[in-house]
């Protein structure tokens, strides 16, 4: 196994990351984000998001949205898996089984991301580009450990990102496996946001 890359050069570790209001605020923005894109949905896009939540779920039943959730939540390229909430609700489907199979799908997806962070480390030179694209997390990650895997899991800091470079830079799986967890009570409350922004724009 290859040593965990160096920090890439650039500014000092002290001005790569704050955690200040800062983030809060961005937290409370992203948040009003999905409740105010739900409400304009359920308002102007309401018959159109029921059909393709009929077809998309007829079709590819609940293991697609499983499935879709580990590929968004495990992707580099940043994405998120609200919209596919939002058509499972479209489609009429318990709110419980959206949070139960969206929840545990995005917990798997991390412990998949420190599992690909392992194998770039093991297996290919990218490592340090990766560190490089990703400065901030890769400073939260030195510093922190798995806690910035958990900020990642519940703020706008990129949480495929905080577990490929996870496993990157050697912080152990257990921690991740904890720290994902937290996409449990995210899951929940951005379902409730969804599912009152689509109710609004009934």
């Amino acid at each position: 196994m290859t040593p965990p890359p160096e920090p890439p050069s650039g500014p000092p570790a002290s001005e790569l990351v704050v955690l200040d209001w800062r983030l809060a605020a961005r937290t409370v923005m992203g948040a009003a984000l999905v409740l105010a894109a739900a409400g304009v949905a359920g308002l102007a896009l309401r018959e159109p998001l029921i059909t393709a939540g009929a077809w998309f779920f007829g079709r590819f039943g609940v293991w697609g949205m499983f499935f879709g959730t580990i590929v968004i939540d495990v992707s580099i390229i940043p994405l998120t898996n609200e919209p596919l909430m939002l058509l499972a609700l479209s489609a009429d489907m318990s709110p419980w089984t959206v949070f139960w199979m969206t929840s545990v799908a995005s917990w798997l997806a991390g412990v998949l991301g420190w599992g690909i962070g392992r194998l770039i480390d093991r297996f290919t030179p990218f490592g340090r580009r990766l560190c490089a694209r990703y400065p901030a997390m890769t400073d939260l990650l030195r510093r922190y450990g798995a806690v910035a895997v958990a900020l990642g899991a519940t703020t706008p800091l990129p949480f495929s990102a905080s577990t490929w470079l996870a496993g990157l830079l050697g912080v152990p799986l257990r921690g991740v496996m904890v720290a994902s967890l937290f996409r449990f009570p995210k899951t929940a409350f951005y379902l409730w946001l969804l599912m009152q922004g689509w109710a609004l724009g009934a």
